[in-house]
């Protein structure tokens, strides 16, 4: 009987392994280095943005089969308890946090999809969505485009990672180059 108890209530290996994962993009977008010198505001929305920037590199790159997009979705879902847990903390009532949190998924596909169109059709979307999504629109150039060369280097650098190495979370973002 306390077999199937642990069962139901523990958390699956591929789980564990997911929130290991999370826990390096959240490391990474709580670097200083994005707040200080990239101007990022140090607020709950600049946070959210790199969470969701850091998020969006990692999870891109798990959609070749049924697997990797499970550890994709595991991830993610890691990512949503956490803005859960954070709007708790932040004193949202149940009653309104399906909202707030439909809100927050709606913000984070549609960054997706622009990050990702902006690192198809080049360097100046990709600028425009990191300019409109992380600063608001108001940002010096010469800033966001050092931003838009380390989210090209971080795509390409996670694109060439083994499954492996995402999965058992095996990889560190790099430092970004000012």
């Amino acid at each position: 009987m306390l077999y199937f108890i642990n069962r139901f209530f523990s958390k699956t290996k591929q789980q564990k392994l997911a929130e290991n994962v999370f826990k390096l993009i959240v490391s990474q977008s709580r670097k200083k280095i994005f707040y200080t010198k990239l101007s990022v505001p140090d607020t709950i929305d600049g946070r959210f943005e790199l969470i969701v920037l850091h998020t969006y590199l990692v999870v891109r790159c798990l959609k070749n089969t049924k697997y990797k997009k499970n550890f994709g979705r595991d991830i993610m879902t890691k990512l949503f308890d956490d803005f859960d847990l954070s709007l708790r903390e932040l004193g949202v009532g149940d009653m309104g946090m399906g909202r707030k949190i439909k809100v927050m998924a709606d913000s984070f596909y549609g960054r997706c999809k622009a990050y990702e169109e902006g690192l198809k059709l080049g360097d100046k979307e990709l600028e425009a969505a990191i300019t409109r999504n992380i600063y608001g629109g108001k940002i010096e150039r010469e800033v966001a485009s050092i931003l838009v060369d380390y989210v090209k280097s971080e795509a390409k650098y996670i694109e060439n990672l083994s499954f492996e190495e995402i999965n058992y979370g095996k990889f560190n973002f790099r430092e970004i180059k000012i």
